[in-house]
């Protein structure tokens, strides 16, 4: 099986990683862990395009970014029984497009997400990149519900059905 996870915080990335680890469900399977960086629309806002700050902004982005990656790859070494292929990526796009591109260019069996359980009006102003992503996705789609404290709860969503 193959397991694309997707991820946007340290602490977020923390609970989905424990939860596809502590599930139980993927032993023997090979993983792609992922974060999409959101670009900056320079288009929308052309004054910062040469803000002194944008390409710094940028670099430490990155930067945190790969951190986190790599502390979700070590983290899932260590808490999966037998070893895994794990490979990984910092990728730059918009999330839900680049999400479903990769689960289709991998392929993966499943796209494993969090949802910080907005609703209504907040939900409105932010979207909801796990309800796109179930929406779009080629294949199924795990969608681990995080508290506010972004710990994992035990609710699963697919592909045919979301709870937010």
């Amino acid at each position: 099986m193959r397991v694309l996870i997707a991820v946007d915080d340290p602490s977020s990335s923390a609970a989905i990683i424990d939860f596809v680890a502590d599930c139980g469900l993927y032993r023997d399977a090979s993983f792609r862990v992922i974060h999409v960086m959101n670009p900056i629309m320079v288009n929308e806002h052309p004054a910062i395009a040469y803000a002194p700050f944008l390409e710094p902004a940028t670099n430490q982005y990155a930067s945190e970014a790969r951190e986190m990656i790599e502390a979700a790859i070590k983290r899932l070494h260590d808490k999966l029984s037998k070893p895994a292929l794990i490979n990984a990526d910092v990728l730059l796009g918009l999330p839900t497009k680049v999400i479903v591109e990769q689960a289709r260019k991998w392929p993966a069996d499943i796209i494993v997400i969090g949802s910080h359980g907005r609703s209504g009006f907040k939900q409105f102003l932010l979207g909801s990149v796990s309800r796109e992503i179930v929406a779009k996705a080629p294949c199924s789609v795990l969608v681990v519900r995080l508290d506010q404290n972004h710990q994992s709860e035990p609710k699963m969503s697919s592909n045919l059905s979301v709870a937010e």
